[in-house]
């Protein structure tokens, strides 16, 4: 059984139960009322639904299972192409604030990406995104907000110094890691997680798991 196989199981007994009703049982010794009223096989569809979706098989990474409730997915399976982003407020790494709906940039796209500098799937895909990103010609297409979900020591400096390497980006880090606002509002479970969104409209254009999907996006 393949890794991505695996991990989709463990995911679906995550989902299965809500986190507060986990290991919850009356005298009896049967599944309290509240879980028993739960529509399993629906959320276990949706969760199926929307993982096949959102995962390449290559880039899985930080999952928080605190996270995945009934709530989450069915925002989750809001963020798709044509919706509006959400919109979100935070400081880049020089201090300056950034609103999302306001950041029109120069470029007619802006991808957010949802990373860790600990994270070996991100930096497998960072190194394809940023020698791609650079040999962009026309320079008025994209702007990449990075937005790095690293919070502890070990984990802040590596990304100071991924982040030196990258200096065509703007980047990000967010309080509270994979609980971080920013990363609730995007629905992000599994990083890395890229967006591309239209600059004026801040339309969902594509959500891409590579590199190529991500070029062939931007040439429609």
């Amino acid at each position: 059984m393949s890794y991505s196989k695996i991990l989709l199981m463990l995911l679906l007994l995550a989902f299965c139960l809500p986190i507060n009703a986990r290991n919850h049982t009356t005298g009896d010794n049967s599944l309290s009322p509240s879980i028993e009223k739960r529509d399993i096989k629906t959320e276990e569809a949706v969760v199926v639904s929307v993982l096949q979706d959102r995962m390449s098989g290559e880039f899985v990474s930080q999952i928080d299972s605190k996270q995945k409730d009934t709530q989450g997915l069915q925002g989750l399976k809001t963020l798709t192409v044509g919706m509006l982003a959400p919109d979100f407020t935070s400081k880049d790494d020089n201090g300056n604030t950034i609103h999302f709906y306001d950041y029109k940039t120069n470029c007619r796209y802006k991808l957010v990406l949802f990373w860790s500098a600990d994270c070996n799937y991100c930096k497998h895909l960072v190194s394809k995104l940023y020698p791609w990103y650079e040999q962009i010609k026309d320079k008025n297409l994209l702007d990449v907000l990075a937005i790095s979900v690293d919070e502890t020591r070990t984990e802040i400096p590596k990304w100071e110094q991924a982040k030196a390497q990258l200096p065509a980006w703007r980047h990000i880090r967010v309080g509270g890691g994979m609980n971080g606002q920013e990363v609730r509002d995007f629905f992000v479970y599994i990083t890395p997680e890229m967006v591309l969104v239209d600059s004026q409209t801040n339309k969902i254009v594509a959500l891409p798991k590579t590199v190529k999907q991500l070029s062939e996006a931007l040439d429609k």
